[in-house]
């Protein structure tokens, strides 16, 4: 649980354009809240509903399934990256943010050009 989100924070600024990255850092925020208040009461209510070992096998049944899903959605955000310019396997965020920056910059210089 700890190192998905350790490695989803990282990635906001590098596919959420600048003006938008608070916002998105705040979803973040409450998607794991949500996450951790509902988790909990669904891990809760499986384990007293069933009897097997103490109630804990399903619940770790659960928590796997939980696991794969994410592990598939991973491998997917991957394929998705790699053929769609590759924004999160770019070496270097410094560059990454100068692109995003100059694609935003443009219809700006155009405008300026424009009325100039």
């Amino acid at each position: 649980y700890a190192s998905f989100w350790s490695v989803v924070y990282p990635c906001v600024p590098l596919i959420i354009p600048p003006k938008t990255t608070g916002s998105a850092f705040g979803f973040l925020y409450s998607i794991d809240n949500l996450g951790s208040t509902i988790g909990s009461l669904i891990a809760g209510a499986i384990k007293d509903g069933t009897q097997l070992q103490g109630g804990y096998f399903w619940v770790c049944m659960t928590l796997g399934f939980i696991v794969l899903v994410g592990f598939g959605i991973s491998i997917y955000v991957w394929i998705y990256d790699v053929k769609h310019q590759g924004k999160l396997s770019d070496a270097s965020p410094r560059i990454l943010r100068a692109k995003m920056t100059r694609d935003e910059e443009k219809p700006l210089v155009g405008q300026i050009q424009k009325q100039l």
